[in-house]
């Protein structure tokens, strides 16, 4: 049986977006890792604007993590 030539597109294209997400997934829990301890190790990042901002980066950890595990798991 022969491969059409749109059937190997798609799944060259659905390969390829993989790992694009991936790649984005995983950069986007490294940084966001990254900006959480610069914060703590800030000291005027200690009011209520620091712990608004931590509470942002860990929400973003939280949704990058899922997306990697969603993406993951459909694939």
């Amino acid at each position: 049986m022969a491969i059409r030539f749109y059937e190997q597109f798609f799944v060259t294209l659905i390969t390829f977006s993989f790992l694009f997400f991936l790649q984005i997934s995983l950069t986007g829990v490294l940084i966001n890792i990254i900006v959480l301890l610069a914060i703590k190790k800030s000291n005027s990042m200690s009011g209520s604007f620091g712990i608004i901002t931590k509470n942002q980066v860990v929400c973003n950890i939280i949704m990058c993590l899922i997306f990697l595990l969603v993406i993951t798991i459909k694939v």
